[in-house]
């Protein structure tokens, strides 16, 4: 039986309270466990916290704590020295008697067996969060590629393979551990309530929306796809980009130039809020990603968020996509490679406004992403064995 209001942390690479698709996680998993009669509390990291220390804050009734976040080689070195002792004196300060569980999202492999090892002297649930299958990119260097693949390995075949309970954000994580002890909870939200921007009008054509860092040469979001897709196809529908600027994608991609059109609409990097009632202004959201095993595994939270604005998503076949998008009712999905997403955009393009509209409706719904619905999933992490 869980203990009225016991603590539950939540630790993850967690701009908060929204600034990245972690802190979204860390939120959603909060309301889960306020649905389970305990008390939420997250730590997250920000660049403005000085080393070896942290500053406690509130965010809409959670208890926040944020620590340094290490960007230089010199920084991630100390801060293989001094992570321990700072969660170390944020659990004093909750109180160590008052906590049911730590949660922790991947993290550096030596951290998070230090975390552990102290959680279970304490006798505090140690539960990991596996998000992400790090691979190879060219945006990173040499250096960091080699260390984070290292890290990953020591992660994913020595670490986690030997909890009985593992929060996943996909079913191939799932297939990976055999099934053994893995709760699939992937990016879930609530609908959302948007507010519309005087600024701008809706289209009449129909507008694809994308919200996030496509990678300096799309090696995270084919955006690129995209963008040629539509001049090829001589399409009239609208383009709107949030996220990053034109001048920037044009400088690292110069052959992108000429299918730029005045229907494709860069509006930068925007705060959370803007980004989300900017999907006041679409009709579909974009999730194009190549094959890889980073993409195999992970999975985006910009479906969830879509689906709580009640638009349906274009996705490529990655991931668990195709279980939560179904083609014609809440969006679209097409095999990983340029020619198919071409031919998917042509295909949206003939759609009628009515039924754009109907799959909107059944979008808004219809959504399996809803916190809801893994409440009952998350509570058996928590019952006593």
């Amino acid at each position: 039986m869980l203990n009225g209001m016991s603590k539950i942390i939540y630790f993850g690479v967690a701009f908060l309270p929204n600034e990245n698709a972690v802190a979204i996680r860390a939120l959603s998993i909060a309301e889960m466990v306020k649905n389970i009669s305990c008390e939420p509390v997250l730590i997250g990291m920000n660049n403005k916290v000085e080393e070896n220390n942290f500053v406690k804050s509130e965010y809409e009734g959670v208890t926040i704590y944020e620590i340094h976040y290490p960007q230089t080689f010199s920084e991630k070195v100390r801060d293989g020295f001094n992570f321990f002792s700072v969660i170390k004196r944020i659990i004093e300060d909750i109180g160590i008697l008052d906590i049911k569980a730590f949660l922790m999202q991947d993290y550096q492999y030596q951290s998070m067996k230090r975390i552990k090892k102290y959680c279970e002297t304490n006798k505090i649930d140690f539960i990991p969060d596996i998000m992400d299958y790090f691979t190879f990119t060219i945006d990173k260097s040499l250096y960091k590629n080699i260390f984070k693949s290292i890290d990953t390995f020591l992660r994913m075949h020595f670490f986690y393979p030997g909890f009985k309970k593992k929060i996943c954000i996909s079913h191939t994580f799932k297939k990976f551990f055999k099934e053994k002890g893995v709760t699939v909870i992937p990016p879930v939200a609530d609908k959302i309530s948007l507010l519309s921007d005087q600024k701008y009008r809706k289209s009449e054509n129909i507008t694809l929306i994308f919200a996030g860092t496509p990678g300096k040469h799309f090696e995270k979001e084919k955006l690129d796809w995209v963008i040629r897709a539509l001049s090829e196809n001589n399409s009239k529908m609208e383009l709107i980009i949030l996220g990053v600027e034109e001048k920037m994608v044009l400088k690292n991609n110069p052959k992108l130039k000429k299918y730029m059109s005045k229907n494709i609409h860069f509006l930068g990097r925007v705060s959370h809020e803007k980004c989300m009632n900017m999907f006041l202004y679409g009709d579909f959201s974009l999730i194009i990603r190549k094959k890889n095993k980073l993409t195999n595994y992970g999975l985006s939270s910009k479906i969830s968020e879509a689906f709580s604005f009640g638009i349906p998503v274009l996705a490529t076949d990655v991931s668990d996509n195709q279980i939560y998008v179904k083609d014609g009712l809440n969006g679209f999905v097409c095999e990983s490679n340029y020619e198919h997403v071409r031919e998917m955009i042509r295909k949206v393009e003939l759609l009628s406004t009515d039924k754009i509209k109907q799959m909107k409706e059944y979008t808004l719904s219809n959504n399996p992403l809803l916190i809801k619905n893994y409440v009952d999933d998350f509570s058996r992490l928590f019952k006593e064995e």
